[in-house]
């Protein structure tokens, strides 16, 4: 069975027509080089398969190697010896029966037998996946490829075969997710390595739309950011602060939607229209906050990466009235360093422009810019584990010098997937923030140094409509020289992700 397990954990299959045939051809040494010779008659090779007759199994022991000479079996012949086969037989056969295009065959074979080894009936499933796919069925072979992968993320193959099930049913963001994770463990095998990214490619630029929706429920015990103590050192003296400055706890609902239009230009190069919203709501409209965004410009696409230059606006509203505008300029670049290195940045700038009478407040001493540059290392230990690596700078200029800062962060993720259908990434981030200007009533500058913490997990295997739900929880402290802007914070979030 070792080999046989060996087969699932590889990530090579079967040519099919056009540049796509290329994952077929990646995948043949995963399966028996014996061939269909017409409509009903299966080969098996002797010695591979074991199910000639004693005596003819002595001959060609005895008989030198270019002498062996494949038996040929009627589709009843195996069918009568099926049950005489071992479990590592029993999956060969299958193998060429679903080359031969005999599913209907594979799929009663498969039905009739029962394994006792829990990696045997993984891979009667895996099978029984095959043939559903080979029937037509796509849906059927998504829900069993996940199902599979639940308790055996290791078995690269079916990640390989529900990644190109989705692709073919237009579920890329599916699709993309799990070509990346086999992508990140084919650094051994170029072959492969060439077909996923034919794929990548191929996703990133065979859609003009693009649109995305969700709503999530978030929980929060600071969802004002407020201080954690009502009586707070202002120069050494106790001062007591208003219920506005207090942390609040509540749970907000916040949806949104995000939606894109590539127009080619030339074959590699797009003009890229993004759009979308997001609002979050709360029992108490104070905290309500909805932001519009948009974006347009060049992307160009090479293999292995990207590069596009865009002008970006957003407008927000905060408690429901006007509260800002922004408008600038946004780098975005990504590449493929290896297969199992991706590299992201991005670098920005943008202007703005504050509401002059919110909430009969005149805001725009705010007025100014903030510019960032961030960069992203994923590094794929295998398909199942990758480590991200992060890190932002930033400035901000404003009409107050207390405000201007400057601030830069760094942190750490881990994602991984485990039985049972769960996935989880983890991350710590540290942000350090310094103020320029001395702090109203108090004799020094504001300095901040903030830590988050966040878990996200994953039930792969309890799809709803196509979507896996996510848990998210964040935990945060923000240490600041004013004790105004002491606090901790927790947060969580229910949504729902097609990135699994």
């Amino acid at each position: 069975m070792a080999l046989v397990h060996q087969q699932m954990q590889d990530a090579r299959g079967k040519p099919r027509r056009s540049w796509a045939q290329s994952l077929r051809v990646a995948l043949k040494s995963l399966r028996s080089h014996a061939d269909f010779h017409g409509a009903l008659l299966l080969t098996v090779a002797v010695l591979t398969m074991g199910i000639a007759q004693p005596a003819q199994a002595q001959q060609a022991q005895k008989a030198p190697p270019a002498a062996a000479q494949p038996n040929t079996y009627t589709i009843d012949q195996v069918q009568s010896l099926w049950p005489s086969l071992t479990p590592k037989q029993q999956f060969l056969t299958i193998e060429q029966l679903l080359q031969g295009g005999q599913f209907d065959v594979a799929g009663r074979l498969l039905e009739s037998s029962k394994y006792a080894h829990s990696g045997d009936q993984a891979i009667k499933r895996f099978y029984q996946g095959m043939v559903a796919r080979g029937q037509g069925r796509n849906a059927d072979a998504v829900a069993i490829f996940r199902e599979v992968l639940a308790n055996h993320p290791e078995f690269t193959r079916v990640r390989l075969e529900l990644a190109h099930t989705l692709y073919v049913v237009n579920e890329d963001e599916g699709a993309r997710h799990n070509f990346d994770l086999v992508l990140g463990g084919a650094s051994a095998n170029p072959g492969l390595e060439s077909v996923v990214r034919n794929y990548i490619n191929a996703i990133e630029g065979r859609r003009r739309w693009d649109f995305t929706a969700f709503l999530t429920i978030a929980p929060s015990t600071n969802v004002n950011q407020g201080a954690t103590e009502r009586t707070v050192a202002v120069n050494g003296l106790p001062f007591q602060l208003s219920d506005r400055n207090i942390k609040k706890s509540g749970v907000g609902v916040v949806g949104g939607f995000q939606a894109g239009y590539r127009h080619p230009l030339t074959g590699q190069l797009d003009l890229i229209v993004t759009g979308g919203a997001q609002a979050k709501r709360y029992k108490d409209d104070e905290f309500n906050d909805t932001l519009v965004n948009g974006s347009i410009g060049p992307k160009y696409r090479f293999n292995g990466g990207f590069v596009g230059a865009y002008a970006t606006f957003d407008h927000r509203w905060l408690a429901d009235t006007e509260y800002a505008l922004s408008f600038g300029g946004l780098v975005s670049a990504g590449m493929s360093l290896s297969a199992a290195d991706l590299m992201f940045a991005d670098a920005g700038c943008s202007a703005r422009r504050f509401n002059d009478n919110w909430n009969a407040t005149n805001l725009t001493y705010q007025d100014g810019h903030l510019c960032f540059a961030s960069a992203r290392f994923d590094h794929h230990f295998d398909s199942l584990t990758y480590m991200r690596v992060l890190g932002t700078l930033g400035q901000e200029e404003t009409g107050r010098q207390h405000l201007d800062n400057s601030s830069k962060a760094i942190g750490v993720g881990v994602y991984r997937e485990f039985p049972l259908g769960l996935s989880l990434y983890t991350q710590g981030l540290y942000t350090e923030t310094s103020f320029d200007g001395l702090y109203p009533g108090f004799t020094q500058k504001r300095h901040d140094d903030r830590y988050d913490l966040s878990f996200n997990l994953t039930k792969r295997d309890f799809a709803i409509f196509g979507l896996a739900p996510m848990l998210q929880y964040t935990y945060t402290i923000n240490d600041s020289s004013i004790p105004l802007h002491d606090y901790t914070a927790h947060s969580g979030a229910l949504t729902l992700t097609k990135r699994f």
